[in-house]
């Protein structure tokens, strides 16, 4: 078996030997590890920190603070053996991975809805609060907007007015309230009329 394929073994040690790496590029502020200590608590540590044959961590510096900071005395790790610069290299490119990833909005949407059905979530639970929510919301309903876009002039030089032929047709309730939250309808409706529209 070829040595980069090795199978990784998890295996647990203890937290005071385990060396957060002095020359981490990445910045953990408080809101992230109250973040990470938050997950910790609730669902354990399910990812494994990753550290060289040192004990110096490759990636999860921030994980073995809030670790830390938390009390624990254990932590599970994957330790691999590789040559200074590929370490380096690992610790700068698993940073990098992650931030280059984006979210699907609508899907977001979707799954964070469906969690928070369930008193026993909330918006912060899972990392994020309510004025990011609110700017998700915006961003999924100009989005929505821009799909179709309306020409004003036409309609207003047509014949018939604007109040009774404007249309706008929703996939769903949830594409529905999202764009009568955007359009500042407040009235309880499935037709979006011109005239209660407050933009």
């Amino acid at each position: 078996m070829n040595s980069k394929n090795k199978l990784l073994q998890i295996i647990e040690l203890d937290v005071k030997d385990i060396i957060e790496n002095p020359e981490n590029t990445r910045k953990h502020d408080v809101r992230n590890i109250s973040v990470i200590k938050d997950s910790l608590l609730r669902y354990g540590q399910y990812q494994p920190i990753i550290v060289n044959k040192k004990n110096i961590v490759l990636a999860g510096n921030g994980r073995l603070q809030a670790i830390k900071e938390l009390g624990w005395n254990k932590v599970q790790v994957i330790i691999i053996d590789k040559d200074n610069l590929t370490e380096k290299a690992i610790s700068i490119i698993d940073n990098r991975s992650s931030e280059l990833a984006t979210w699907d909005l609508t899907k977001l949407t979707e799954e964070l809805e469906l969690i928070c059905q369930d008193d026993n979530f909330s918006i912060e639970d899972l990392g994020f609060e309510q004025i990011e929510m609110d700017t998700i919301l915006k961003d999924l309903g100009d989005d929505l907007i821009k799909d179709e876009e309306i020409d004003i002039s036409e309609l207003e030089n047509s014949e018939d007015t604007f109040e009774e032929n404007l249309i706008i047709v929703c996939k769903d309730s949830k594409e529905l309230e999202l764009l009568k939250n955007k359009l500042g309808i407040k009235k309880n409706t499935n037709k979006i009329k011109f005239s209660d529209i407050s933009i």
